[in-house]
């Protein structure tokens, strides 16, 4: 016994732990260019009194920030597009990437009004009129005729909208020009230091919001990347595990359990899911409907599809086991001389047992399945377990 117990020992000692390699997939080919538009600024007047942007739930003061991303490669013109001299205006629209609209006053999001879409709301530019850089957003490309056609939100009432439409520079010489249509040779910082109007309104029933912006700006988005993928895991069932990502130039992740979209919320038998769309995914009251290969998609966009970029995580696989009782080799939740070839096993190859917890042969808790577990999986055989 004492010879045996040595071997095991020695075998057990020699077995190696294996590293397993991250591997980050690209999903898709890098798409074209999208820009952020992005004002940040304050809540100077509210006369709105009831609704979710009543004053008092949003007041004076309160930050406001309207964000949404475009297609440079989705240009309208303007039915004036060009007007002859002495103006010489050129403008048009480029497309709102739908699902990318921001609008927040305080703490309140305000959403788009869909159903009163009728088209595709545009960030507007329009050039080559002598003293007007100027940028806008609407429903309507048109600025060559000074139509400025507010873009529709659910905020009380009906209807109202928010809009922009003012002359921008670059802080440092009075009405910056923009030089062409070309979205991307306009990006950067648009100061207001030259401008003496910089507000802009919820229009609808005597303009009942002002809202000051301090800043606006054209930022191209960079792709994401990882690096760092999620590791393997393992769980009892009704335990819990966690897989994480690290990501940079990441605006949204989307984790998967073998190719399906994962959200929040009560899952299978009880399961509980958090984080499906955070950098770190976790599940609770886990069950074997779980197990399987984990991964997680990352966009530098508020979508997982064009035009942004898209790249996947490697694969990690959560392995759920039906038991973690000590002893318990082929889990059914008794300890008997049926798990005898299962503790051998393991404890001659650590690392070989698969059928069950292999962890459930460490007896003594000291991390692994050893000679020291011989004598306490012994006596729990004879009934009398730690």
């Amino acid at each position: 016994m004492t010879d045996r117990t040595r071997n095991m020992t020695l075998m057990t000692r020699l077995a190696c732990a294996c590293a397993i390699a991250v591997t980050l997939l690209p999903v898709g080919r890098l798409q074209a260019a999208v820009v952020r538009v992005e004002i940040h600024g304050a809540v100077e007047i509210n006369r709105f009194f009831d609704g979710p942007v009543a004053n008092g739930i949003v007041s004076p003061g309160d930050p406001v920030i309207l964000k949404f991303d475009v297609d440079p490669a989705a240009l309208h013109l303007s039915p004036n597009y060009y007007t002859p001299p002495p103006n010489n205006c050129q403008s048009g629209g480029y497309d709102m990437i739908p699902g990318s609209f921001l609008f927040r006053m305080g703490a309140v999001d305000i959403p788009l009004d869909v159903s009163s879409l009728s088209t595709t709301p545009y960030l507007g530019i329009a050039y080559g009129d002598p003293g007007a850089a100027v940028l806008f957003f609407s429903v309507d490309p048109t600025y060559c005729d000074e139509i400025d056609v507010p873009v529709v939100i659910a905020a009380s009432g009906a209807p109202f909208g928010v809009g922009f439409f003012r002359y921008v520079d670059d802080g440092l010489t009075p009405m910056r020009q923009f030089s062409s249509q070309d979205l991307l040779a306009s990006t950067g910082y648009l100061g207001f230091e030259w401008v003496t109007e910089f507000n802009y309104t919820i229009d609808g029933s005597g303009t009942p919001m002002f809202l000051d912006y301090d800043t606006i700006s054209l930022t191209q988005l960079s792709p994401p990347s990882l690096s760092q993928g999620p590791s393997p895991a393992n769980s009892c069932n009704a335990g819990h595990a966690s897989f994480s990502v690290v990501a940079s130039q990441a605006d949204s992740y989307q984790w998967r359990l073998s190719g399906t979209p994962l959200s929040d919320g009560a899952g299978i038998g009880g399961a509980v899911i958090s984080g499906s769309n955070t950098a770190t995914l976790t599940i609770s009251n886990l069950n074997a409907s779980y197990q399987g290969s984990y991964d997680c998609l990352v966009s530098n966009g508020p979508l997982m599809s064009l035009p942004y970029d898209v790249v996947g995580s490697n694969p990690a696989q959560l392995t759920v086991w039906a038991s973690c009782v000590s002893g318990d080799m082929n889990c059914d939740l008794t300890v008997s001389p049926l798990d005898i070839d299962g503790f051998v096993q393991e404890l001659l190859n650590a690392g070989s047992f698969v059928a069950c917890n292999p962890n459930n042969g460490d007896m003594n808790h000291d991390g692994r399945a050893d000679g020291l577990d011989i004598q306490l999986f012994t006596n729990c055989i004879m009934g009398n377990c730690p």
